[in-house]
Formats: C-alpha cells, structure tokens, sequence
C-alpha cells in the first residue's frame, strides 16, 4: 500500500482516480461523500476540469494542434445533438489558435484613435498576493492600473496613511468623477479603522470629500483588531 494516499483528500470520483486508488492498494480505505448538491457539484467540477485541462494544455505543442483541432470537432459534433443536455457546450470550446478577448474598445476611442485601456499586471479574474518584494509589482501601480477600467471598488484597509493616498490622488479623482449608472451607488466605498491610532485624518477627508465616494470608519479599538488589506475591483 502506498502511504502517500494516507489523509485527507477533495476530488472528484473519476474512472482516473479509481485506477489510481486500485493501483496503491487502498480503495477499500476510501471514504466518499453523500451525492454532492447542485450548488456545490458546479464550483467542484469547475475546477477539476481546470486543473485537468491545464494539465493536458500544459504539454500541448505546436505540432500537436492538427490533433487537438481534430478531437474538438468530435467532440463538438458528438455533443450537437438536439437532445444531448451538453448541447450547448461546443459553443463554448475554444478555437484554434487559441486568443483571450482583452478588450471591447468604445467606438469614440476607434474614431479618434485612443491609445488601448491600460491594463493590470496581474489578470483580472484572478485574485493575487502583492508582497510588496521586487518580484510582484508595486500596491500603488495596480490600484491605479485597475482603477482604469473598473467599474466599482471596494477597500477594506487596517490603516489610511497619507502617504499611502498621496501618489493616487489623481487616479483616485478620474476614477469617482466618471459618470455612474443611476441606483448603481458610489463607485469607491473604503472601510478602514482607527485602531492604533494610525489612520492619518488627511487622507481619510481628502477621501470623504470625494464625489461617488464612500467612507466607514470603525472606532471600536477594544473588541476587534482589524488588520485586513483587501482590494476588490467590478466590472460588468
């Protein structure tokens, strides 16, 4: 039996891993869960194909696209049929050669010849750990990169210092005095703290007087200890 199996595991039940678990000698010390519910067989299933995908694109070479090309139109045509619950699904299969959508450019830009919207370093759809190390880029550049092209933002930040909020002023007025959609709310809501004492009070009036703007401050320094530093950016 092979020991490494031993502990606890999260995936889904696939002809794959019922080999594996025969092959280690330990599908009889499997134990599996009741049927998964809807809500959770989704996100579940997403991801297990993610990673499977990701796998198998991983070692995918040029001269493999012929065959990869190939295998996708059968299995687009076996999944075409009228009756077939996946039918829809062939729609969604990615083309040869692959290309990611990075823009729908508004058609004033087009006419007067706009540079591309700046984007992000990171990808949008993906949440990331900025450490503040020379490997990862700087807090400062990606808030104002994604402020560019977000619709809404939210922040919750232990601390506003000003020197913090200093090199965003600008990027901070272009991105409130952009025009909302009515009932929408403020386009930038902050929450932050007065724990410690060291939220800076210009950089949280400097933020309040803010069009489109948003700002909580939670005074309660005795029951809780807020040190979170989240950024969040919407786009429709």
């Amino acid at each position: 039996m092979s020991q490494e199996w031993y502990g606890l595991h999260e995936r889904l039940r696939t002809p794959a891993l019922m080999e594996a678990l025969e092959k280690a000698g330990v599908q009889d010390l499997a134990e599996w869960s009741a049927k998964l519910s809807r809500d959770d067989l989704g996100p579940e299933l997403a991801a297990h194909l993610g990673r499977v995908f990701a796998e198998l694109t991983g070692a995918l070479k040029e001269k493999d696209s012929g065959a990869w090309r190939a295998a996708l139109a059968r299995l687009a045509e076996a999944l075409s049929a009228a009756d077939h619950p996946f039918r829809d699904l062939p729609r969604e299969i990615p083309s040869f050669p692959p290309q990611r959508l990075e823009e729908v450019r508004r058609p004033e830009a087009v006419v007067v010849r706009e540079e591309r919207m700046v984007r992000p370093d990171l990808p949008l759809a993906v949440s990331a750990l900025l450490t503040g190390s020379s490997r990862t880029p700087s807090l400062a550049s990606q808030l104002e990169k994604e402020m560019a092209s977000a619709d809404r933002v939210d922040w919750l930040v232990s601390f506003i210092k000003w020197s913090g909020i200093r090199p965003l002023r600008d990027a901070l007025r272009r991105f409130v005095e952009a025009p909302t959609e009515p009932g929408k709310g403020p386009r930038l809501r902050i929450a932050t703290t007065s724990y410690l004492g060291a939220t800076d009070l210009k950089a949280v009036k400097f933020l309040a007087e803010l069009p489109n703007t948003e700002v909580r401050v939670s005074y309660d320094t005795h029951r809780t200890r807020l040190h979170a530093k989240a950024f969040l950016f919407h786009r429709g």
